[in-house]
């Protein structure tokens, strides 16, 4: 009898990858060498928006670098990863935002993401 082989539900496979999975952009020099990067081919743009389970997996260092669409072609128009973001703030070229965290769900040592936004 031939030996069965369990097979992983692609539910729990990421389904878009990141553009860089343990990068710090530290300022606008960072952002535009990402760029160029994802410009030249040697690191991926995303093309489509997140699913439930890459939202799951978003980690600190994470890079996600796509071209803001209009609302009649396909693609993100902006950012959407289910959580909850606090107001914007201005920090250089980027626009600041912290993860707002449930005064009930806020467990002690638990950590934030911060989001960064370059508008180039």
């Amino acid at each position: 009898m031939p030996q069965q082989i369990p097979l992983t539900p692609t539910h729990f496979i990421p389904r878009t990858r990141a553009t860089h999975e343990r990068l710090h952009v530290r300022n606008t020099r960072d952002a535009q060498m990402v760029f160029e990067a994802v410009r030249l081919g040697n690191l991926p743009m995303v093309k489509q928006r997140l699913s439930v389970v890459d939202c799951d997996l978003l980690q600190p260092g994470q890079v996600y670098c796509w071209e803001q669409e209009n609302g009649e072609a396909p693609g993100i128009e902006r950012w959407t990863d289910g959580r909850r973001w606090g107001t914007s703030r201005a920090r250089e070229n980027f626009l600041f935002y912290i993860e707002s965290q449930n005064t009930l769900e806020h467990n002690e040592g638990s950590s934030s993401l911060d989001k960064y936004v370059y508008v180039a």
